[in-house]
């Protein structure tokens, strides 16, 4: 019979030099690995926002000057409008490049919640989205009826001037003035503190 003592000796002699060869071996490639490495880095890309008026058609002011009755029913998105003139609360005259004015009037949406937005002659608007409408009695009276021209007794005679209006659905401020609008609404109505 064939006795295999004395080679298991030498194997276990060997296997704790083995042992810590490898250990060694692989202390040594992780510190390898360590200093040859390259950082990187990982973008984070935020998803873009949706825009809800995507679907408005973009113009500029002076298409309203000539013709706007060819947009009548069509919702615009018209860019850089100041805010020339109030007429109560809830609508104004802003002026075309050709001076003209033209009217303007907040929409449901914009009129409609617990704090109604309001302008402030002088303001800037970065744009506007809205529908042109035409001007006629019944949109008077219903503008009358909701209360559109309580606070100027002359609301409704202004109004009359215009043949055409823009209905906003949006009016986005102007990034200086829209800071400031934010620091106003924060602060209670008076001035006072509560």
């Amino acid at each position: 019979m064939l006795d295999l003592g004395s080679r298991r000796g030498a194997a276990e002699k060997a296997a704790l030099p083995l042992m810590i060869v490898a250990f060694l071996g692989i202390a040594g490639f992780l510190y390898w690995l360590n200093v040859t490495a390259v950082g990187t880095t990982t973008a984070v890309v935020a998803a873009p926002e949706e825009d809800p008026f995507a679907d408005a058609i973009p113009i500029t002011a002076s298409s309203l000057e000539t013709n706007a009755l060819q947009f009548e029913g069509a919702l615009l998105r018209v860019p850089d409008i100041t805010v020339v003139s109030r007429v109560g609360d809830q609508a104004f005259w802003t002026q075309l490049p050709n001076e003209d004015n033209f009217f303007m009037k907040m929409g449901p949406g914009l009129t409609g919640d617990s704090v109604p937005m309001t302008v402030s002659s002088g303001e800037t608007a970065s744009f506007v989205v809205g529908t042109l409408r035409i001007m006629n009695d019944s949109t008077l009276n219903a503008w009358e009826s909701q209360g559109a021209f309580e606070n100027t007794p002359t609301g409704r005679l202004e109004a009359e001037f215009a043949d055409v209006f823009l209905e906003l659905e949006h009016f986005e401020r102007s990034a200086g003035e829209a800071d400031e609008a934010g620091t106003e609404e924060a602060s209670p109505p008076g001035g006072g503190s509560q």
